[in-house]
């Protein structure tokens, strides 16, 4: 994420970078009272919002705006207002922005309705650090320092880790755990930490992540799992992964998710079948992070779309 602030203008512009540094998403802020509340200062206008179209619907505007949210609720800024066209106002909905009556309009230059809405930052949670989703038996939630021993542990497990490159140490498995809180931090989503409250505190995790490297179908979200290996065969990563993907077409508003893993990896690949995803070989790739010959370097995609995933609900 860049940003750049111009305080004697009272600006702040911020922008979304893929893997390669190219910038996907721009916003820009200024300090500007809301029409509709002219008492509540200082206010902050959200003047333009833009998404490369290249990445529409993976999540570029979430993270943009998440971030947003994140700084100002740490200003002195008690509300965030923006004008917005009909359309945009499920995307704005998602974060707690509501339309007050009589805030409609429609501009003479674009003879588009719009409405006015607004964010009052005062009362809004910070980040999704309270954020759980919630499945019969399963919690999602914001992974916590007792899970680091456990992860560890399941990280070492030669079975767990047999279509990875191989075991993680003690120091890569904590920096694992700090690169997910930071993607909650910074995008609004992650892979979620898994419990089985009454049984286990933490079991593995599931959620959605930004693939780190350049290939045909990136940039892109992933639905991802990895459980310890005595949870296996009771069906939790199917049923976190369901929870997961509708947090991802619903609240984070993503237009597609991926998932991809080697072709002998038939555990992770029915799992994939059963949220309902296809694969299509000429998707199927080699992974630009493994070494050419190796057991690992071929991958399978597979794909889900949300209007696919509509029609299955």
């Amino acid at each position: 994420m860049r940003h750049e602030l111009d305080a004697a203008q009272g600006s702040w512009h911020l922008g979304a970078v893929d893997a390669t540094g190219q910038v996907v998403a721009t916003s820009s802020f200024f300090l500007v009272p809301c029409p509709l509340r002219p008492e509540a200062q200082p206010a902050v206008q959200l003047e333009l919002m833009a998404v490369d179209p290249m990445v529409q619907g993976k999540g570029a505007g979430t993270a943009v705006l998440t971030e947003a949210i994140r700084r100002l609720k740490a200003t002195a800024a008690v509300l965030l207002w923006a004008s917005a066209r009909d359309e945009a106002l499920p995307f704005y909905e998602r974060f707690g922005f509501t339309a007050a009556a009589g805030s409609g309009f429609t501009p003479v230059e674009t003879g588009r309705p719009h409405h006015i809405i607004e964010l009052d930052l005062r009362g809004l949670a910070l980040g999704t650090k309270a954020l759980q989703l919630h499945t019969e038996p399963l919690l999602l939630r914001r992974w916590r320092e007792g899970d680091r021993d456990l992860f560890a542990r399941l990280n070492t497990d030669p079975e767990v880790m047999e279509h990875f490159l191989g075991p993680l140490s003690r120091e890569e498995s904590d920096a694992f755990i700090d690169r997910i809180e930071g993607a909650f931090d910074k995008l609004g989503y992650g892979l979620w930490a898994i419990e089985v409250p009454g049984e286990i505190g933490f079991i593995g995790y599931v959620g959605l992540a930004s693939p780190n490297f350049r290939a045909h179908f990136t940039p892109a979200v992933e639905v991802g799992w990895r459980l310890r290996r005595s949870s296996w065969g009771r069906g939790f990563a199917t049923e976190a992964a369901r929870v997961a993907v509708a947090d991802g077409f619903g609240r984070v508003g993503l237009d597609e998710i991926v998932s991809f893993t080697v072709p002998a990896n038939v555990r992770s690949t029915r799992v994939m079948e059963r949220l309902g995803m296809t694969h299509d070989s000429r998707d199927d790739f080699d992974h630009p992070q493994v070494l050419a010959g190796h057991r690992l370097r071929r991958h399978v995609l597979y794909r889900l779309k949300r209007s696919d995933w509509q029609a299955i609900q």
